[in-house]
């Protein structure tokens, strides 16, 4: 289980904290990123792997326009994945566990793939707002790929993620089948 609080009483001072309580410790290591680096939604596979997986891999591509800081689970032995960060022009996003969250399969190529372990990075990598994000993730043509938490034994990332942006404005979000079935935007006064 985690717990996120958002203090947005006062525009002034907003402020977000967290904790993570995972049945045991996961290794974390901050990064700072810089905007222009090059990225992609899915884990690089071997070339068996895409030939195999051909028909049904279509990786989301971008590149960052925001540079950021980045709290990641895993190594480089395991992966890694991005569970907390900041981007340069204010937006917080948080991973926090939700256990129904479904990501079905990735049976066609007709939408752009982000695993989950790459979508708050994706979110601070490309957004500013907190209208943004659930704008474009409302129009459900990025499917949220299912992924293996780093370090931990396999266990399935089950993940819903929330961000907070500089006015105050943050969305609760739940993903069913790989694709985000209820946004709730919350605005304060």
């Amino acid at each position: 289980m985690c717990t996120r609080a958002f203090n947005n009483w006062n525009r002034a001072y907003l402020a977000t904290a967290r904790n993570m309580d995972w049945m045991f410790i996961l290794p974390t290591s901050l990064f700072v990123l810089e905007k222009g680096l090059k990225k992609s939604g899915l884990e690089p596979v071997s070339e068996l792997e895409a030939i195999a997986s051909e028909k049904t891999r279509n990786p989301l591509t971008w590149t960052s326009s925001y540079s950021s800081v980045v709290a990641m689970v895993g190594d480089d032995c395991s992966g890694w994945a991005a569970s907390d960060g900041m981007n340069s022009m204010g937006l917080v996003a948080n991973v926090l566990y939700d256990s129904g969250a479904t990501y079905g399969k990735s049976a066609c190529k007709s939408k752009k793939q982000l695993s989950v372990l790459r979508w708050l990075q994706y979110v601070l990598d490309k957004f500013v707002l907190v209208k943004e994000v659930v704008d474009v993730f409302s129009k459900q043509e990025i499917q949220i790929v299912g992924a293996e938490v780093p370090n931990s034994e396999g266990k399935t990332a089950a993940l819903h993620l929330i961000v907070s942006d500089i006015s105050g404005d943050w969305p609760l979000s739940k993903l069913r089948m790989g694709f985000l079935r209820s946004i709730t935007a919350l605005t304060i006064a």
